[in-house]
Order: structure tokens, then sequence, then C-alpha cells
């Protein structure tokens, strides 16, 4: 996602036990960062700014394969849920738990 553009370091003992430390590494670390900015045109800082907040909270592909993929499965099962439940003797309402590895291979089935 992009959101986070550098982590600043911990002192040993954290910041709660280092505070001096902790500023320093801080300090160090903008320091660096607004050194590079500085070097860089506003207009292209804008631009830059303005495509990474843009980009937040886009799904990529691979996100969407994951939930279509997810998705699919849950519709087997609860299609499967559904057909033992219409299936069952009145006595026997409730429907036998379903093992993934017996769900249809849906992952071929996905474009």
């Amino acid at each position: 996602m992009e959101i986070i553009d550098d982590v600043v370091p911990e002192p040993e003992q954290g910041a709660h036990g280092s505070p001096v430390e902790a500023a320093r590494l801080l300090k160090r670390t903008l320091m660096r960062e607004i050194s590079g900015l500085s070097e860089t045109n506003n207009k292209t800082l804008m631009r830059r700014r303005q495509k990474k907040f843009r980009k937040i909270g886009e799904y990529g592909s691979r996100f969407r394969n994951a939930l279509r993929r997810e998705t699919k499965a849950w519709q087997a099962g609860l299609a499967a849920g559904i057909r033992a439940l219409r299936q069952a003797p009145e006595e026997n309402i409730s429907p036998e738990f379903i093992d993934d590895e017996e769900l249809p291979d849906i992952d071929n089935q996905i474009n």
C-alpha cells in the first residue's frame, strides 16, 4: 500500500526507557527525509503525494483473486449445507460438517 515511508528505529531500552536517544534517532531520520525532499521540485513532490494518497484503499489483483476464491468457497459451502438440509430427514435437521477437501476444486473455475 506504500502508506509508510520509513520506520524510525527505537533505542534498545525502548523510547520510554531512553527518551533522549529516541529523540536523537527521530531527529536524524527527519533530517535525512527533509534533506531528500528539499532536493526535489515542489510540483514533483505534489504529484507524488497525490498519487500516493489516491492509491490508499485500492486493492491489487492478488487481493481480488484471493477474495474471489474465498467467496467461491463460501458459496460452495453454503450450497452444500442447503442441499444437506433439504435432503435430511425431518428428525435429523442439522447437516454434517463438510470438510474443505470435499468441496469442488473452485480455483480452476475462477477467471
